[in-house]
């Protein structure tokens, strides 16, 4: 029997960061991880789609277990079942980590499926495979026909904890057991040796996962006997035994996480000596030396108890550290990383068109960013690609391959969801050390900027560019709205508008003013990040992970088509949704289409907004300056010397507004006459436009003629392209006689909304929609981050009571 020794272990105090080295090592020496990956989950407004309609979803980032992004650019490709990309689209991210946008189905869209991968510039470059890739069915007339092939056979894979099975050493061995395109199966058998001995038992515990545990011989071949559900038998070789090696055992702890190594019966030089390393989400968290030259068993505890939820990795190196062992295990204090989101309907209306009303509320007094999404509760969700904003953030990174309903982990009961996600840790988390060559990435990998206004002058002499004080500038936008403005340039002939966001294609003309010298010899150049894309041969690779659409998996397919068809959506074999198109915008929701360009600031309407139609109020005039008037129109802000805020804002220290004229910072707002301006936007914090997510007031200036009708003909131009633009998801209000129609509301999707903040003064969101003209059942999902990158998810059924 083993001796047990317990190893010297220390831990940082900090989140996540990397330890100190035990004196005397240089931390040239050890082997460095990877760069901490930002993790990806998409939020959609619905699990299934039809051709011609349009995808709608919110994106949330995040890092080390915060929401604090340092990427700025999202890349999204749409890909059908080809593997052929549909559309790209870049979105930008913003510092809290999150982003939306909205795909249109093509209507002639004909396969069964629509996968959509998605990453930044250093998931591209560093670990493509953790990128984030998810599935969705396309329901087609003829299902079954259009749903991808099912290929291979049945089979059953093994994992020995740790990466190898070692002559005399105790072993953990886990398994998955799956058939046609790796959906899992249920079964049960057995391991003979090749003497036709039974040494062991198995049988699948959880989506064709089990484990057992016996003890290897040199010498000696292992199989697997197990039999399908239909009664097959069928036979599989385990791994090969080896002769030296090490094993590694991981369990739980109740002060964190355990772990026992087991040296080989024969011990060469270069393990007489082992080194244990454990990182969390990119960080070094635990390192300890330990000499194994007596034979004896070594067990070591890694304290947890300061680190966030996430997948932890022990690896266990030689003493010229050469890896020999390595385990995934899941840290689990979700009870400390996610907060609670209370749902209650106020008011329930099934009836046709009839209005509803919800209340959202955080116990927390924290600030979150919230997204929801109510649908016709009868469209099926598909449980092989369920997913969460739990499942996604929590396990990305490190799992490879794509987890079965990957959302049923972090459901119902705690103690029985831990031990199915250690199974699945020991499966999808397994690897034998493929540790790959420099892990650093380098600073070109990280997208740091956004696509804006920015760049410089070129072809000038010094002496002419150090005379020019700025440049003007006419964007013509691809929807025909012109935008003017007079940039700044320092003495070397740069300028920079970090806040005006370049939004789909424009046309950029641009002039120096009263040089016309200096124009001809001008030639602009725009400093923007590269774009990315990712190589058809790694999306082929992502796309061999994924479940395949097939009724025989989810029959529910085939109903939801149903459900298309009766609610007058379907078309002859495409299905195509009616929208209510007769809604008269107001004057705010005009002069915001009008002036408002970047989509930071879009929505007159939008929660916690407040719109001021200046050009109209006949006292505007009267008022002596912008900040009283604000102070007079806005409640709970306070205008002072320093600038204007919102008193709520206000702790120890005074968080002043960020101030904008037509969208551009830094402005001397103050000094705009009032009878110049035309529209004025007040966001209170947090808001995702504005630095570390503070205050804005942005103030629009009326548009003379001059502006519109500039002369661009004889100008030169860039063409530029920006960020796919966002569209404003449309739910009627029938409460509004302008919205009614004897047109069919067939809407599944009855309201989405990406962005709900709530902070410690509005705890409590009202939400108000409507029912189209058949739905019974609501299906109500919430999802959202704090600032502190804690995650919140609540999804009820809501149906009349029988």
């Amino acid at each position: 029997m083993y001796k047990i020794v317990f190893i010297l272990l220390f831990l940082s105090s900090c989140d996540v960061c990397f330890a100190t080295y035990a004196k005397g090592e240089s931390v040239d020496t050890l082997p460095q991880p990877a760069q901490p990956l930002e993790a990806i989950h998409f939020h959609f407004d619905r699990a299934v789609y039809a051709p011609g309609e349009m995808m709608w979803f919110k994106v949330y980032l995040r890092q080390q277990g915060r929401s604090r992004i340092l990427s700025r650019n999202l890349y999204v490709e749409m890909v059908d079942d080809s593997g052929a990309v549909i559309k790209h689209l870049i979105l930008p991210i913003s510092e809290s980590g999150i982003t939306a946008g909205h795909f249109s189905i093509p209507a002639a869209y004909r396969y069964g499926g629509l996968h959509v991968i998605a990453y930044t510039k250093r998931l591209l470059h560093q670990d493509v495979a953790s990128s984030y890739q998810h599935s969705v069915p396309i329901l087609q007339e003829d299902v079954p026909a259009q749903r991808s092939v099912l290929t291979g056979p049945a089979r059953i894979d093994f994992f020995p904890e740790g990466g190898e099975m070692i002559n005399g050493v105790p072993a953990t061995v886990a398994f998955i057991a799956t058939g046609k395109g790796g959906i899992p199966l249920a079964g049960s058998g057995y391991i003979r040796n090749d003497s036709g001995d039974q040494v062991a038992r198995f049988e699948t515990q959880h989506q064709g996962m089990g484990d057992f545990m016996f003890t290897p011989h040199e010498g000696a071949s292992y199989t697997a006997v197990w039999h399908t559900p239909n009664g097959s038998e069928l036979v599989t070789a385990l791994p090969a035994i080896q002769s030296i090696g090490i094993g590694l055992h991981v369990f739980d702890s109740a002060n964190g996480k355990a772990f026992t190594i087991t040296p080989s019966l024969s011990i060469p030089s270069d393990l007489q000596v082992v080194h244990v390393i454990a990182t969390f989400q990119g960080g070094v968290i635990y390192k300890a030396t330990a000499s194994m030259s007596g034979g004896s068993a070594i067990t070591g505890l890694i304290p947890t108890e300061d680190l966030r939820s996430g997948g932890m990795v022990i690896t266990v190196y030689s003493a010229s550290w050469q890896p020999l062992a390595e385990r995934l295990s899941f840290i689990d204090h979700m009870a400390a990383d996610t907060f609670a989101i209370q749902l209650a309907m106020e008011q329930t209306n099934y009836l046709k068109r009839g209005m509803n009303e919800m209340l959202l509320t955080l116990p927390d007094s924290n600030v979150a960013n919230l997204s929801v999404a109510i649908t016709d509760g009868t469209l099926g969700q598909d449980s092989a690609r369920a997913c969460s904003i739990f499942s996604d953030l929590l396990l990305a990174g490190e799992l490879r391959g794509t987890v079965y309903n990957a959302a049923s982990y972090f459901q119902g009961d705690s103690a029985v969801s831990a031990a199915r996600l250690d199974l699945v840790m020991l499966t999808h988390g397994w690897r034998r050390y493929k540790h790959p060559a420099g892990h650093a990435d380098p600073g070109n990998n990280i997208d740091s900027t956004y696509l804006t206004l920015s760049g410089s002058l070129q072809q000038l002499r010094a002496s002419h560019i150090k005379g020019l004080k700025s440049i003007f500038f006419v964007l013509k936008h691809i929807d025909g709205v012109t935008q003017s403005m007079l940039v700044p340039l320092d003495e070397q002939g740069h300028f920079n508008l970090p806040q005006v966001f370049l939004f789909d294609s424009t046309k950029l003309y641009y002039k120096i003013p009263g040089n016309k010298q200096s124009q001809s010899n001008t030639a602009l150049v725009l400093a923007q990040p590269e774009d990315a894309r990712m190589k058809a041969s790694d999306i082929g690779e992502l796309l061999q992970s994924h479940f395949p659409f097939s009724a025989d998996i989810n029959g529910q397919l085939a109903a939801d088509y149903q459900l298309f068809k009766t609610s007058g959506m379907a078309s002859g074999h495409l299905l195509t949704g009616i929208t209510v198109k007769t809604h008269k915008k107001t004057k705010l929701e005009q002069m915001d289409d009008f002036y408002v360009k970047n989509q930071l600031f879009k929505g007159s309407g939008a929660m916690n907004v407040y719109a001021l139609d200046v050009s109209h109020d006949k006292s505007a005039i009267g008022y002596l300056n912008i900040f009283s008037y604000l102070q007079a129109h806005i409640p709970g802000l306070v205008a002072d010397g320093g600038g204007v805020y919102f008193a709520r804002d206000r702790s120890t220290v005074i968080n002043y507004a960020t101030l904008f004229v037509d969208e551009m910072p830094g402005a001397d707002a103050e000094g705009v006459p009032m009878m110049d301006i035309a529209y004025i936007k007040a966001f209170p914090a947090p808001f995702v436009g504005a630095p570390l997510n503070g205050s804005a007031i942005v103030i629009y200036t009326k548009k003379g003629s001059e502006l519109e009708e500039q002369a661009t003909d004889s100008l030169p131009f860039l063409t530029v392209h920006g960020y796919d633009n966002l569209k404003e998801f449309y739910a009627p209000d029938y409460t509004q006689s302008d919205t009614l129609t004897k047109d069919p509301d067939t809407r599944l999707t009855l309201y989405w909304a990406p962005v709900v903040l709530t902070n410690a003064r509005q705890k409590t969101i009202r939400i108000k929609f409507f029912n189209n003209d058949f739905t019974h059942v609501f299906r109500i999902v919430v999802e959202g981050m704090d600032v502190n990158g804690k995650l919140g998810r609540v999804e009820r059924m809501i149906s009349p009571v029988k």
